[in-house]
């Protein structure tokens, strides 16, 4: 893989944005700390001013500054890293293009204490401020690169200049990379990095996900004798820092959890001989119980997550008793708190909107609630490329969220690229379909004089309101599951290799006559209603669809 040459940058371009955060440079502070028996210490401060009560960690050991700003870690060293859990209310210094830059990679082994200083300052209206979410980035070679820039970079470039003057920070969900091409294409880390630094003025957050881990070591092996899948995250740790982290901005607690455990047999050159599993290390597990032990009962929390909780019916998978897999074990520190939400992406579909009942230990339920936030590179680029329409094999398009916040209170959103923000749902007349019979037909392939319509709601949660009315005659709505039509066209035109996969979000109603119009609102938990005026026949053909 290519690597940055940051002095160069330095020497010619004072002022340039770079990305390979590890290597922001530090001063430490003029006055002495004593050590005291710690390998890891430090301060932190604020214009020249100590910080007390920030929480600090090395991975495994989570401690808080004193009233002077100093911390003092006796820490193994094992992640090569220190961080800080940002306090509300501020942001780094200085950083290194977008990233959030709130670790410093170390530089000596345990015997040699090591003090790492972190320099904050004040940023005012985080009450109020946007987190644009963003699922399975997948950057691989210089054609998703294209895509990237030719999708993704003039919307969100926008978006955070129409933002101006207000505090909006960024958010990945993982797989932003391609384990795989990493060797094949000289394609991984650093040119995420370098791609992303193009969002101009949008500090974010990453989230590990299974594509993200070294392919090369053996980590089956590594797991199965320790219980640990570390070393093939180590690259990850150098450059895009920890793996398990947190952080506040305004009001809020926001968890990075890494929830995969990678079971990859090693070598570079066999796609097959790669794997995961959804769980999360007790190490991690540790950790997780150390920072939540610093939040109060009343902080909202969200928690991204690369690999969801749940399917459409029920929790994702099943793995080896070894691991904290199941929703209870995850979840389990967050009960006692009141307001928890859950956000994953791993799937390329948008099918688990849930606010799913869960057993703990103790026999009692709480409820968890997460929401999937789809991928931004859709179906791997594909469909982007191939056709000009990013979609996922459920029909979701590629997109991202908004959480929005306003104090403890939030609103959320579901943004497709290259769309209108009133752009929530997808509707087929499904009399104009002329799919040809094929293995994926769940019975609506082929046209049909039924008058049925077709609904394709892809973030559709629990408490949503869908009206379907044929001039002033309400339709009854069914919920099925299926298959889109949309990306099942793309998929018989040969415009993705990918099967599709059905969407629990597909409604339907029932016409009276085919040539009538259809009025279609749907309203959101927040109040906001979107509305098609559906004029039939509607065209069933990719380019109607590509221009709505």
């Amino acid at each position: 893989m290519k690597t940055r040459n940051i002095i160069l940058f330095y020497l010619l371009i004072p002022f340039v944005v770079l990305s390979c955060a590890n290597e922001i440079p530090y001063e430490e502070s003029a006055d002495t700390i004593d050590a005291a028996g710690a390998t890891i210490y430090g301060r932190v401060m604020c214009s020249g001013s100590p910080l007390a009560g920030v929480v600090v960690s090395d991975g495994v050991l989570v401690t808080a500054t004193d009233r002077n700003g100093i911390y003092r870690l006796d820490s193994e060293k094992r992640n090569g890293h220190v961080f800080i859990s940002l306090p509300g209310g501020y942001r780094m210094e200085s950083a290194i293009g977008n990233s959030a830059s709130f670790w410093r990679n170390l530089k000596q082994d345990r015997s040699v204490p090591e003090r790492m200083d972190f320099n904050l300052r004040k940023e005012t209206g985080q009450e109020n401020h946007t987190m644009v979410v963003m699922g399975d980035i997948h950057l691989y070679n210089s054609k998703s690169s294209a895509a990237f820039r030719n999708t993704v970079l003039p919307e969100l470039n926008d978006l955070v200049s129409d933002m101006a003057g207000s505090v909006v920070y960024g958010l990945t969900l993982g797989d932003m990379t391609w384990d795989w091409y990493w060797y094949a294409n000289d394609y991984g880390i650093p040119e995420y990095l370098t791609e992303v630094d193009r969002i101009a003025g949008l500090t974010i957050f990453n989230t590990v996900g299974n594509h993200d881990h070294d392919m090369q070591y053996d980590s089956m092996s590594e797991f199965n004798l320790t219980g640990e899948d570390w070393t093939c995250q180590q690259s990850y740790r150098k450059q895009q820092g920890p793996t398990c982290y947190s952080y506040n901005i305004g009001h809020v607690h926001y968890i990075s959890l890494d929830d995969v455990i990678t079971i990859d047999t090693g070598g570079t050159t066999d796609k097959d001989s790669r794997g995961c599993w959804r769980g999360v290390t007790e190490t991690d597990m540790e950790w997780l119980r150390q920072d939540l032990s610093f939040v109060s009962k009343d902080t909202p929390i969200v928690v991204s997550l690369h690999i969801p909780l749940f399917t459409a019916k029920g929790s994702y998978g099943s793995y080896p008793k070894s691991v904290n897999a199941s929703v209870a074990e995850i979840t389990a520190p967050f009960r006692e708190y009141e307001n928890v939400l859950f956000l994953s992406a791993h799937t390329h579909t948008m099918y688990s909107n849930h606010n799913m009942p869960v057993e703990n230990p103790e026999g009692d339920m709480w409820t968890v609630t997460e929401w999937n936030c789809g991928a931004v590179c859709g179906n791997f680029w594909t469909t982007s490329v191939k056709s000009g329409l990013n979609i996922c094999t459920s029909g979701a398009p590629g997109g991202y969220r908004l959480l929005s916040w306003n104090g403890k209170t939030m609103t959320a959103g579901f943004k497709a690229f290259g769309k209108p923000d009133s752009y929530a749902f997808r509707s087929y007349d499904r009399n104009m379909m002329n799919l040809p019979e094929m293995e994926y037909t769940d019975g609506i392939w082929g046209a049909d004089d039924g008058n049925e319509i077709l609904i394709n709601i892809w973030d559709y949660r629990p408490g949503w309101k869908i009206s379907v009315k044929e001039g002033t005659k309400e339709l009854p709505v069914t919920r099925k599951t299926s298959y889109d039509p949309l990306y099942m066209l793309m998929y018989t035109e040969g415009l993705s290799d990918t099967q599709p996969s059905r969407s629990v979000n597909i409604f339907s109603a029932k016409a009276s006559k085919a040539k009538s119009t259809i009025e279609i609102n749907v309203t959101d938990e927040f109040g906001r209603t979107f509305t098609e005026r559906m004029s039939r026949p509607k065209e069933f053909t990719i380019e109607k669809y590509r221009s709505e």
